[in-house]
């Protein structure tokens, strides 16, 4: 191989590299936001105890999630929900959370989105996923977004 064949595929790796290296750190670094409006999807949904072997039925007209919170069941307003999420975002993380011990999560609960489900964990470590997808991404100041939930409970 000449000097120059050389110097142009060294070139060409150093760019293929710089290249992946700046989408790692786009892709890492972009803020998302929990939900948007405008893909949120009413479905029924049923929860079922596994304790209590209590079934919990939500109609996708009674606008209310339900949320788990030290495994106790609640049914909180969607309107009400949604002020508290507004405030938050997340970035996507390299970080694997999973498997984990229920004892590190106090609250969870799902958000029916267009074509898949948004599961949020809250508790030692903040984060959501989407069924669809082996991403996983940590909320930005999750330990305050645990609180407001918790407050909202509190409040019902």
């Amino acid at each position: 191989m000449t000097r120059n064949k050389k110097f142009t595929v060294g070139i060409l790796l150093f760019l293929m590299i710089a290249s992946y290296y700046a989408y790692d750190q786009y892709e890492y670094s972009k803020t998302h936001v929990l939900y948007d409006i405008d893909d949120i999807y009413k479905v029924n949904s049923s929860y079922h105890n596994m304790d209590t072997g209590e079934v919990i039925h939500i109609d996708a007209d009674d606008n209310a999630t339900y949320i788990e919170f030290d495994d106790v069941g609640y049914i909180v307003d969607n309107e009400v929900l949604y002020q508290v999420l507004d405030g938050y975002e997340s970035v996507r993380t390299r970080n694997d959370y999973f498997p984990y011990q229920s004892e590190e999560i106090q609250v969870e609960f799902s958000l029916s989105l267009k074509g898949t489900s948004r599961h949020f964990l809250l508790g030692e470590f903040c984060v959501w996923y989407e069924s669809s997808d082996d991403k996983i991404y940590d909320i930005i100041n999750g330990s305050e977004l645990l609180d407001e939930i918790i407050k909202l409970i509190d409040g019902l």
